[in-house]
């Protein structure tokens, strides 16, 4: 019987972490033009090259056909509990409190899928163009909260964005890489890179403005941040697990 439950307790924690490192399928499109694994060009002109720190096979893997239950928030972060709703912005508080809500981890997972993996890491999916969000189950509800809706509120000076302006008048953006006397290396979405040379450049300009997109409050509900929010924290939670049990 004890080997019995050993088992199936196995079982149960194997789905959980599939839930949270299993990929979707890889999305190879920069400014709705495909991009394939060689070096190509976009519309720009620009050399675009694949980042050797992003593999496919990170995101080839099928997603976990075994569904994950949906869990309370307030059991992940208990701070909900005492949010003071007066304290937080008008356009904050119908977030704040679908956080006391139960999350669904399915839905948010489809929702970090469809929006969130071609720029963030999540555990072993995603890219490594905005910050990992590994560890954001840390941070408090309305941190995430700006974070996800407020974007350009706050951004830590390694993931600003340099917009780059060439001599025949096109524009294009992206994170710094690296910077050498031939060329200017900027991160793109999808594991992509950017490769301007000096001599093409016109003008560079660091941008207040976060790539991540600034219209997201108008495009989630508040039951999509809470799913959202539930997965990221439920996976961050589980990556750190996984990674003490190795």
């Amino acid at each position: 019987m004890m080997r019995a439950c050993l088992f199936i307790i196995v079982a149960l924690i194997a789905v959980s972490v599939a839930g949270c490192g299993g990929n979707a399928s890889w999305i190879n499109v920069l400014s709705s033009q495909s991009v394939t694994n060689n070096d190509t060009r976009n519309q720009t002109g620009l050399k675009v090259v694949r980042s050797s720190s992003d593999s496919p096979d990170q995101a080839a893997a099928k997603d976990s056909d075994t569904a994950i239950d949906a869990v309370p928030n307030s059991e992940i972060a208990a701070q909900n509990v005492a949010i003071n709703l007066s304290a937080a912005p008008i356009w904050m508080r119908p977030f704040l409190e679908s956080l006391s809500q139960t999350g669904n981890l399915e839905r948010g997972r489809a929702l970090f899928t469809g929006a969130c993996r071609n720029c963030h890491r999540l555990g072993t999916d995603g890219h490594n163009l905005g910050p990992n969000l590994s560890k954001a189950y840390l941070k408090s509800d309305i941190e995430l909260l700006y974070d996800i809706l407020e974007p350009s509120r706050r951004i830590q000076p390694e993931y600003q964005t340099s917009v780059v302006l060439t001599q025949d008048g096109f524009t294009t953006s992206g994170i710094r890489k690296s910077e050498s006397q031939k060329n200017i290396v900027l991160r793109r979405e999808n594991g992509l890179e950017q490769i301007v040379l000096h001599a093409d450049i016109d003008v560079v300009k660091q941008s207040n403005v976060s790539l991540m997109p600034s219209n997201l409050r108008d495009q989630l509900n508040p039951v999509d941040v809470a799913d959202l929010i539930a997965y990221v924290r439920h996976c961050g939670a589980a990556h750190k697990n996984q990674i003490a049990n190795q």
